[in-house]
């Protein structure tokens, strides 16, 4: 048996596999054995090649090389929105959308949905019990996170994924 981790690739950016496979390809006992751009592909190429760890939609260089031995030793590492994804790919299923909201935390949901309901940063640190600057620090995440410009279309967004409807 072969102390090698093998390890198949999978994101829909050729440039961003090729800088992971490139960086990975450094660390010792990591084997690159394929690659895949979509959730199909990875499930018909983990169904051949049987790798040790899959790294989906990857994650930064600093917790790669752990996650891969994390995962190699039975660890569970994956991220809700690529588990979400994963699943939808064995049953077939499709979705239109990412499910983007699941990267959040469930703190930055919190926050997500008190300036939905149009509270300023000092209700929302009030409500939640923490200080106005981690209410902005939280903001930021989501913003960054969610892909969007302000704190209205964050509240536009939370609406129209019925985030305002879930855990009242």
């Amino acid at each position: 048996m072969s102390d090698e981790i093998t390890v198949v690739l999978v994101d829909e950016h050729r440039r961003v596999r090729q800088s992971v496979r490139a960086f990975l390809e450094t660390q010792p006992g990591i084997d690159i054995v394929g690659e895949a751009s979509t959730g199909d592909e990875a499930v018909a190429l983990c169904a051949d090649l049987a790798p040790d760890v899959v790294l989906m939609d990857l994650v930064s260089s600093n917790e790669l090389v752990s996650a891969v031995r994390k995962a190699a030793r039975g660890e569970v590492t994956m991220h809700p929105r690529v588990a979400a994804r994963m699943v939808q790919a064995l049953q077939g299923g499709r979705q239109k959308s990412p499910l983007i909201a699941a990267d959040l935390s469930k703190r930055e949901m919190e926050v997500l949905k008190s300036l939905s309901e149009g509270l300023s940063n000092a209700a929302i640190a009030e409500a939640l019990f923490i200080s106005e600057k981690t209410v902005k620090s939280h903001v930021s995440n989501i913003l960054s996170k969610l892909h969007l410009a302000d704190r209205t279309q964050a509240a536009v967004f939370a609406w129209r994924e019925g985030l305002m409807d879930a855990d009242k």
